[in-house]
């Protein structure tokens, strides 16, 4: 099981298990079925600020390797009942390289994201009407192309009006060489 988010109002929280995604009312303590798939994980669930809506990444291939290969990210309406895939809106589609951790912007007209989709975790953009429907072609925020400081595909976002907030890795590594050692009575 995976806590996965908790709305605005601190009245409901996500999580995730056996490959569906509940939304548990803290008020009334009951549990239902939000988002389900048989196929596909999803993962990543967030909020809109307002509440009214719930971002998250659907992934394929999860079971035949540990990163995923592909994924879409999606947008739906939240209610404490189950929205069926046709509900779904979405906003970055299969065949762009892995995309997950979206995260909605402040004023919840854009979404942020991580994208492989120029063979390097980069933090992307993507613009949404009042519908929450995309609005133009993703954009780069930010890109992390160097080995030795690079992203990593289960680094997640943090998103505040003038900030991102995310994890980058710096790698790095010594190499010694050593004299061998002369030997007893040389």
């Amino acid at each position: 099981m995976w806590l996965n988010a908790w709305s605005p109002d601190e009245s409901t929280i996500l999580y995730s298990s056996s490959g569906t995604t509940y939304a548990l009312d803290l008020r009334s303590v009951e549990n239902s079925p939000f988002l389900q798939e048989d196929q596909d994980v999803l993962a990543d669930e967030r909020f809109s600020h307002d509440g009214r809506w719930v971002v998250f990444t659907a992934a394929y291939g999860v079971k035949e390797v540990a990163e995923p290969p592909d994924s879409e990210l999606f947008i739906a309406p939240f209610r404490n009942s189950n929205v069926p895939r046709r509900e779904w809106i979405p906003v970055i589609g299969r065949n762009m390289g892995y995309s997950h951790a979206p995260n909605f912007s402040h004023d919840d007209t854009r979404i942020y994201f991580l994208s492989k989709r120029d063979g390097h975790y980069c933090v992307w953009t993507q613009k949404l009407t009042h519908a929450m429907q995309p609005e133009g072609p993703p954009v780069a925020v930010y890109h992390s192309h160097e080995v030795r400081h690079n992203l990593f595909y289960r680094s997640g976002l943090a998103i505040g009006p003038n900030s991102i907030v995310f994890e980058q890795r710096d790698l790095s590594g010594n190499i010694w060489l050593l004299e061998p050692a002369k030997a007893a009575g040389h």
